[in-house]
């Protein structure tokens, strides 16, 4: 058993679901987001941290599914 392919395609399979429904959300919701930013005054660099916002869980589920397979590979003899 290839642990290792196996929770990288957990990993792309769960991640590309995420971003699609994310997606989603923030495509029927943008012409209010688009305006409460304008409202509210918002420049080109918070419109970043915005992005890296919604691109954080998937960093963060590779980074735990890598230290799983880490913690795995150890028990092998």
């Amino acid at each position: 058993m290839n642990w290792s392919r196996g929770f990288f395609r957990f990993w792309l399979v769960v991640s590309i679901f995420w971003g699609l429904v994310v997606g989603w959300f923030a495509y029927a919701s943008f012409q209010t987001i688009v305006g409460l930013a304008r409202q509210f005054g918002v420049t080109g660099a918070d419109w970043l941290v915005l992005l890296l916002v919604l691109l954080l869980p998937i960093g963060v589920t590779l980074v735990l599914c890598l230290i799983f397979v880490w913690i795995v590979r150890g028990f092998r003899p």
